[in-house]
C-alpha cells in the first residue's frame, strides 16, 4: 500500500482551491505592481522637489524629528527633548512653524544617536536608505528571492515610508526576520523581536503567539534584549530620561492620537489604519470606537494564541495571519507601518499565483496592497481608509486557503 509520505503528498497535491482561476500572466502582475506603486512614488518625487525648490523642510518632517532627538541628546538637551512644549518651540525655530513634532523613547533614541552627528538632510536620507537596506537584507536572510524582495521594497507601503522619512521599514525588517527565524534560530529571533519593543505596538501579539508555540528561548532572548535596551539607554541618558518620557511625552502622544482621530474631517486620521480610527472616520464616536478597538484587540490576542498552537498549516501562512492580526490589534498604526501587512499580502499572492485565487480574493489583496500608497491623498480629501476591512477580508481568504491543511 501507499506509505504515509505518499498519502500526504497526494493530499497536499490536491490542495488547489476549488473554482480557482488560471494563473495570471507575469507581465500583468508586474503591471499591477507598477500601477500600485505610482501614487507613493510620485509623492516621493514631489517631496524631493519641494525640498530642492526653496529648501522647504516640510517633506522631511518625520525624519527631522529623528535627527532632532539624536542631536539634542548629543548636546545634553534631554530636558528640552522630553518637554513637548519646549521641544516644539526648539523644533519650529529651526525648521519652521508648520511642522509637527514627535519625541521617541530613550531606547530608540540610543539606536539613532549616530545620525545626530550628520547634517539634518543627510541624516534623514541616510536613515531612509539604511532602513531599506536592512529590510532587503532581512528578506534575503529569510530565503526570499530577488523578485519577491523587490516587490516588497517597491510596495506602496514601503514607498510611503520613504515618502514620510520614518521608521516603518526598519521595524518591518526586525519583525519579519524575527518571526521567520524563530523556528531555526530562536535566540537570534528573540533579539530581533526584543528590538521591536522600541515600537511596542507592532509586537503586541508576539508574546501570546510565542507562549502558545512554546518558543521559550525566543521569549527569553526578547525579554533580555528589551531590558538591556532600557538599562543601556538609562546608563547613557539617565533614568530621568525615562521618567520624563513617561510623565510628559506619553500623555502628549495619547492626546495627539485622540485628537487626530476625533476631529471631523481631520485629514491625518485617515492615514491611521486602525479599527479605532476607521470607526471615528465613519462617525461612530469616541466611546464606540474605543469599544470596537478593545474588542478587536482581545479577539486578535485570542487568535494569536490559536495560531501559536497551529502546526498543520504552512509556517508562512501562520506568519502572514499574525502580521495581519497585528494591524488590527493596535489603535495606533500609520500607513507607513503597513509594510508587514503588505509582506503578508505578497506571501498570499505568491501562493495564489501557484494554486489559483478564489473569486474576489485577488481584488481584496490588491485593495490592501494599494491602500497605504493612496492614504495621504484620501486624507487630504476627507475620505476614510478602509484598511481594517481589507485586513479582515484577507484573513478570511487566508483561513479558507489554509483550511485544507487543518
Amino acid at each position: 500500500g501507499a506509505t504515509r509520505l505518499d498519502r500526504e503528498r497526494d493530499h497536499r497535491g490536491d490542495q488547489r482551491i476549488p473554482g480557482a482561476g488560471a494563473r495570471p500572466r507575469d507581465h500583468l502582475v508586474a503591471l499591477g505592481l507598477f500601477m500600485a506603486a505610482l501614487p507613493p512614488a510620485i509623492a516621493c518625487m514631489r517631496s524631493v522637489g519641494l525640498w530642492l525648490d526653496g529648501h522647504s523642510w516640510f517633506p522631511l518632517a518625520d525624519g527631522l524629528n529623528i535627527w532632532s532627538g539624536a542631536h539634542l541628546a548629543l548636546n545634553g538637551q534631554l530636558a528640552t527633548l522630553f518637554n513637548p512644549v519646549a521641544y516644539g518651540e526648539w523644533f519650529h525655530a529651526h525648521f519652521g512653524g508648520d511642522l509637527h513634532t514627535w519625541s521617541y523613547p530613550p531606547d530608540y533614541l540610543l539606536a539613532v544617536l549616530p545620525f545626530g552627528f550628520l547634517p539634518p538632510a543627510v541624516a534623514v536620507l541616510s536613515f531612509d536608505l539604511l532602513s531599506l537596506l536592512i529590510l532587503l537584507v532581512a528578506l534575503r536572510a529569510c530565503g526570499f528571492d530577488a523578485r519577491f524582495t523587490a516587490a516588497v521594497l517597491l510596495s506602496p507601503a514601503a514607498l510611503a515610508n520613504l515618502y514620510d522619512n520614518t521608521n516603518g521599514a526598519l521595524f518591518a525588517a526586525l519583525l519579519i526576520a524575527g518571526l521567520f527565524l524563530a523556528e531555526k534560530r530562536p535566540y537570534v529571533a528573540g533579539v530581533l523581536i526584543g528590538l521591536v519593543t522600541m515600537k511596542p505596538q507592532l509586537g503586541v501579539l508576539i508574546p501570546v503567539f510565542w507562549l502558545a508555540r512554546g518558543n521559550w528561548r525566543g521569549i527569553l532572548a526578547a525579554a533580555l534584549t528589551s531590558v538591556s535596551l532600557v538599562i543601556a539607554s538609562a546608563s547613557a541618558f539617565g533614568w530621568t530620561s525615562w521618567t520624563m518620557f513617561a510623565t510628559r511625552v506619553m500623555p502628549f502622544m495619547s492626546r495627539v492620537l485622540v485628537q487626530l482621530t476625533a476631529k471631523p474631517h481631520h485629514g491625518p486620521r485617515a492615514m491611521i489604519m486602525s479599527v479605532f480610527s476607521l470607526a471615528q472616520q465613519i462617525g461612530l464616536g469616541f466611546h464606540v470606537a474605543t469599544a470596537l478597538q478593545a474588542t478587536t484587540t482581545i479577539a486578535a490576542l485570542a487568535l494569536a494564541a490559536v495560531l501559536g498552537r497551529t502546526r498543520a498549516a504552512p509556517v508562512p501562512c501562520i506568519i502572514a495571519a499574525l502580521l495581519l492580526l497585528t494591524t488590527l490589534a493596535t489603535p495606533y498604526i500609520w500607513y507607513y507601518d503597513m509594510i508587514p501587512a503588505s509582506f503578508a499580502v505578497a506571501l498570499l499572492a505568491r501562493d495564489g499565483l501557484t494554486t489559483g485565487f478564489r473569486p474576489g480574493e485577488l481584488a481584496v489583496y490588491a485593495c490592501l496592497w494599494i491602500t497605504p500608497g493612496i492614504a495621504p491623498e484620501m486624507a487630504m480629501r476627507g475620505l476614510p481608509s478602509f484598511a481594517p476591512v481589507f485586513v479582515v477580508l484577507s484573513l478570511v481568504y487566508l483561513w479558507r486557503r489554509t483550511a485544507a491543511f487543518t
